[in-house]
């Protein structure tokens, strides 16, 4: 008797549907649920992932200025400090991006489309960077596509700002 009064107890429990995102709150007005709660919890990470994105265009004006400066330290002693220092800075805007990619996804934010682009911009911009080997003649030209690369990066990133603003809680 015990059991089953705890399962009775339990059920609706279970029986709920999962608050989603932002577009859950309507839903579970309906059905009796939180539809505040809801609409709270994804401004609340909303707000997390505008604040994430803005981090990665800090992170992105870093490697940009880590970039231009293997690009002056080619043929140097310098240049491999700041390579290990510039692909220490690509590592944290992965990491950066990762969370706002999930943020994202939690909320189906319309910025999950331009953060997939910015991921695999970034596998490859660190690819390219962990390649250089220092010497003008063999990364003259890879340096230089960085920069533009980074810039597009950038670009990019201020659009999944602007898309994630654009979320309606």
């Amino acid at each position: 008797m015990k059991a089953f009064f705890f399962l009775a107890l339990l059920a609706p429990v279970f029986a709920m549907p999962a608050n989603q995102g932002c577009n859950a709150g309507q839903a579970s007005a309906v059905t009796g649920g939180g539809g505040a709660a809801g609409n709270a919890t994804c401004a609340m990470t909303k707000a997390h992932l505008e604040k994430g994105i803005k981090a990665n265009l800090k992170i992105q004006a870093q490697e940009l200025q880590g970039i231009q400066t293997l690009q002056a330290q080619l043929d140097t002693p310098d240049f491999n400090a700041t390579q290990t220092k510039v692909l220490d800075i690509q590592t944290r805007g992965i990491e950066i991006r990762a969370k706002n990619q999930k943020l994202a996804k939690d909320i189906s934010s319309p910025a999950l489309d331009g953060l997939n682009i910015v991921e695999g911009a970034q596998v490859k911009e660190k690819d390219q960077v962990t390649g250089l080997k220092g010497q003008a003649a063999a990364d003259k030209d890879t340096l230089d596509t960085l920069v533009k690369e980074v810039m597009d990066g950038t670009a990019q990133n201020k659009k999944n700002l602007d898309a994630a603003k654009s979320q309606k809680c």
